[in-house]
């Protein structure tokens, strides 16, 4: 008899606003939601690291908005400060459902 071994993964996908503003907004409603919240007693990165990407964010995009400054450096770090903390997604989280397959065209 042949015994299969499931490996039962939870995966965290974070849709993420795509303005900046409202990304900030989303970014500050995470790091108040882990603040002090007994599920998440240590976390990698910490909230200082991803309140200090926000604030970051926050006066790269005020710059922005005055035309003084781009602000790609400060987005990706509170971005990837935000997809890190995704995959602490506690276990009996329900998985992302599953995209089918794409078909694959024959030659002609």
């Amino acid at each position: 008899m042949t015994t299969i071994n499931t490996d039962h993964r939870s995966v965290a996908v974070l849709k993420l606003p795509t303005k900046i503003q409202v990304l900030i907004t989303y970014a500050h409603g995470i790091a108040t939601a882990l603040t002090n919240n007994p599920s998440f007693p240590t976390l990698t990165p910490t909230l200082a690291t991803l309140s200090a990407a926000i604030a970051d964010l926050q006066t790269a995009e005020t710059a922005a908005l005055a035309r003084a400054a781009a602000r790609p450096g400060p987005l990706l770090r509170a971005v990837d400060s935000s997809c890190t903390l995704a995959a602490l997604t506690p276990p009996w989280a329900p998985p992302a459902p599953r995209a089918p397959p794409a078909r694959q065209r024959r030659p002609s």
